[in-house]
């Protein structure tokens, strides 16, 4: 809080501040605990980086474990010529293969495993122990499903109070997918959108999309058996933005300069430079999310101890982990959403 002498050399403030931005979004925790959520992986991507069979042959080998052809393309653009989709019932298996330029860091073959379940893991296991195939966890798609009575309500809530940690790219907005982080980041990135599942029901995915660098630092190796061991709070939380502390605190690093400005004759009261500070601040409510407004304050105002003026939710955030640990992001049955 500023000091008395201080707030009377500012004069009036020229914003009215609240406890917090996003304060008034509607959702609290007991809304919040009327939400559902169901986790799961949309892919997986391995690198086979070595193996003792061609990829034709493991072709045949994926064909005696039940999986078909459903489609063989030949691919004019990316990195591979080739890309061929197998399936067994729910199970779906994609190979990109041959790579486009001969002397390339791509390995030979990428295999995306989509929705897996601890079937699909089992085979692909039991695969690779059988003909001494070396696999890297390449990519993960972590997904987080909220379904709830007022979808429009919690996508303000996520937008407004969701806090990225080690955010390198800026947020943006495509269509109606707001990107709180490029997924094309090469360490992971984030998107947010609304969809409807197999059922018709309507819902909102939040998806966690996790690059290798991050996988070795998590030890999340396939088949992935500790996945369900990650604290998902590290990568992000939800936070509310305390603007009026925020709003002191640059007005406290300009003290000197308003306590100069007081000496000087002039025809005004108040403070030309606490003035400036305000318009600063309010510059904020420009920004429709959280992450939008945070780069500002790091990039803009130059404010390298943002954080402190990053309450977390905590109630929101331990309900939120509790909902993602009484399930299994790999499960028995797969459901392709």
């Amino acid at each position: 809080m500023l000091s008395k002498s201080l707030r009377d050399l500012c004069g009036i403030e020229r914003m009215t501040y609240g406890q917090g931005e996003g304060a008034n979004n509607h959702v609290n925790i007991s809304d919040f605990s009327d939400y559902s959520l169901i986790t799961s992986l949309d892919y997986i991507i391995l690198n086979i980086v070595y193996s003792t069979i061609d990829v034709y042959n493991l072709f045949k080998v994926i064909e005696d474990y039940g999986f078909k052809v459903v489609s063989d393309q030949i691919l004019n653009k990316g990195n591979y010529e080739r890309r061929r989709i197998c399936r067994n019932s729910d199970l779906t298996l994609e190979f990109v293969y041959k790579p486009r330029y001969e002397e390339s860091f791509l390995p030979p073959v990428r295999l995306y495993l989509r929705h897996p379940n601890q079937k699909l893991i089992s085979i692909i296991s039991e695969i690779i122990q059988r003909y001494g195939i070396q696999v890297v966890t390449s990519v993960v798609e972590v997904t987080f499903d909220f379904y709830g009575k007022n979808r429009h309500d919690l996508i303000g809530f996520i937008q407004s109070h969701l806090f990225v940690r080690y955010q390198k790219s800026p947020p943006s907005f495509f269509k109606t997918t707001f990107y709180p982080e490029d997924c094309r980041s090469p360490v992971k990135g984030m998107r947010q959108y609304k969809k409807t599942d197999d059922d018709g029901m309507p819902l909102v995915r939040l998806e966690l999309v996790l690059k290798r660098r991050v996988l070795r630092r998590l030890k999340l190796e396939f088949p992935l058996s500790n996945i369900d061991e990650v604290n998902w709070l590290r990568f992000f939380n939800f936070r509310q933005l305390d603007i009026k502390g925020l709003r002191d605190y640059l007005v406290w690093l300009q003290r000197e300069r308003i306590t100069a400005e007081a000496k000087k004759p002039r025809k005004w009261k108040g403070s030309l430079i606490a003035c400036h500070v305000d318009y600063s601040v309010s510059v904020l409510s420009d920004f429709q999310s959280l992450v939008g407004k945070v780069r500002y304050i790091k990039k803009i105002l130059q404010v390298r101890d943002y954080q402190r003026f990053l309450n977390p939710l905590d109630q929101i955030n331990e309900e939120f982990m509790r909902m993602v640990k009484a399930q299994r992001f790999i499960p028995d049955r797969g459901k392709n959403l």
